[in-house]
C-alpha cells in the first residue's frame, strides 16, 4: 500500500466498517431534498457514533459548496467540507467526504460518499419516518 492509514500502523485493531443501510434514508434542509438514497451506508468506528454515508450519486451536489475547512482523521485521511445554500439559507460544513482516503478505505469507496451533520440539516428520514434525535459529535 503506497498510501497507508498511520493509524493502522500504531493501532492496528482499530475497527472502522461501512455496512449497507437496511433503509432509505432521506436529508432536508430548508424546502429542498438535499439527498435521498436506498444504497447509503453506515459508518461504524471505535469510539465514536454511527454516521450515515451517502452515494454522492444520490445527492444533491448543486446544492453543496466546498469551503476552506477540513480535517483530519488519521485512519481515514484529510476531509473535505460543503456548505449547504438553499433559497438563501445556508448551513455551514454541513457535509464532508473524504476524497483521497487512505488505501485502508479504499475497499468501502469512501471517496464516493459524503456524510451530513445530524443538527445541520433541517429533516431526517429513515424509510417515511422523521428522525428527531441529534446524533453529531463536536
Amino acid at each position: 500500500m503506497a498510501n497507508r492509514a498511520p493509524g493502522f500502523i500504531t493501532n492496528p485493531n482499530r475497527k472502522i466498517y461501512l455496512a449497507a443501510s437496511p433503509c432509505r434514508v432521506r436529508v432536508k434542509y430548508g424546502r429542498e431534498w438535499i439527498a435521498d438514497t436506498i444504497k447509503g451506508a453506515i459508518m461504524y468506528e471505535s469510539d465514536h457514533l454511527p454516521v450515515y454515508y451517502f452515494p454522492l450519486a444520490d445527492v444533491r451536489t448543486d446544492y453543496l459548496h466546498r469551503t476552506t475547512h477540513s480535517t483530519y482523521c488519521q485512519y481515514k485521511g484529510e476531509a473535505s467540507y460543503w456548505s449547504i445554500r438553499v433559497a438563501g439559507k445556508e448551513s455551514y460544513n454541513a457535509a464532508w467526504g473524504y476524497e483521497r482516503p487512505y488505501d485502508e478505505m479504499m475497499r468501502f469507496n469512501l471517496q464516493d460518499y459524503c456524510a451530513f451533520y445530524w443538527d445541520k440539516v433541517d429533516h431526517w428520514y429513515e424509510d417515511d419516518d422523521e428522525v428527531t434525535a441529534i446524533q453529531t459529535r463536536a
